[in-house]
C-alpha cells in the first residue's frame, strides 16, 4: 500500500528489507567498535552519520516516486561523503572524498535530467503511473516517444550506476 499520497510504498517486502538493513547496521556497529578504537578514529559523529545514511537507505527502499528516490540517494550519499573524509590525518582520505563528491554531483545531474525527461513524456513521477503509461503505448506508432523515454531511463540508470561507483570503472 502506498503512503504519503503515493510517494512511498509499504508492503511486506519493504518491511523485510527495512528489518534486514536495521539488523545489518546493528551488526556493523558491533563489529566496527574494536577497529575504530584500534585506529583511534572513534568519534560520535560517525555513528550519527551512519544512522542518517541508514535513514536514507530506508527511505530509498520505500520510495515510489522519482523525487523521493533522488532525495533518499542524496541523503545517504552526503553522509558517505563526510564519512569518506573523516580521517583528516590522511590526505588520501580527503582526496578520495573529493573525487567521490565530484562523481556524485555528476551522477545527481544525470538522475535529475533523466527524471525530467521521464516527467516530460509521462506527466508523472510516480512509478505506478509511469508503468501504466509505458504499458499503454502502441509500439509501431510512437517510436519517437519510446526512444525519448528510453533515454530518460538510461540517464537515471547511468546516474544510479555512478552513485554506486560502477559506471566510471
Amino acid at each position: 500500500s502506498t503512503v504519503l499520497n503515493g510517494v512511498m510504498i509499504l508492503d511486506e517486502f519493504t518491511r523485510f528489507i527495512h528489518l534486514s538493513l536495521i539488523s545489518l547496521t546493528i551488526i556493523f556497529f558491533l563489529l566496527q567498535k574494536t577497529y575504530l578504537i584500534q585506529k583511534k578514529l572513534l568519534k560520535f559523529e560517525n555513528s550519527i552519520l551512519i544512522l542518517i545514511a541508514l535513514l536514507g537507505l530506508l527511505i530509498l527502499t520505500s520510495s515510489y516516486n522519482l523525487i523521493t528516490l533522488y532525495l533518499a540517494i542524496e541523503l545517504q550519499s552526503l553522509c558517505f561523503y563526510i564519512l569518506a573524509a573523516s580521517n583528516t590525518r590522511s590526505s588520501l582520505s580527503i582526496e578520495a572524498a573529493l573525487k567521490y563528491f565530484i562523481l556524485g554531483a555528476i551522477a545527481s545531474s544525470f538522475i535529475l535530467y533523466g527524471s525530467s525527461i521521464i516527467y516530460l513524456i509521462t506527466g508523472s513521477l510516480n512509478f505506478g503511473n509511469i508503468f501504466i503509461f509505458i504499458s499503454n503505448i502502441n509500439h509501431p506508432e510512437n517510436l519517437e516517444l519510446i526512444l525519448s523515454l528510453f533515454y530518460g531511463f538510461l540517464f537515471v540508470f547511468s546516474g544510479l550506476l555512478f552513485k554506486i561507483g560502477v559506471a566510471p570503472f
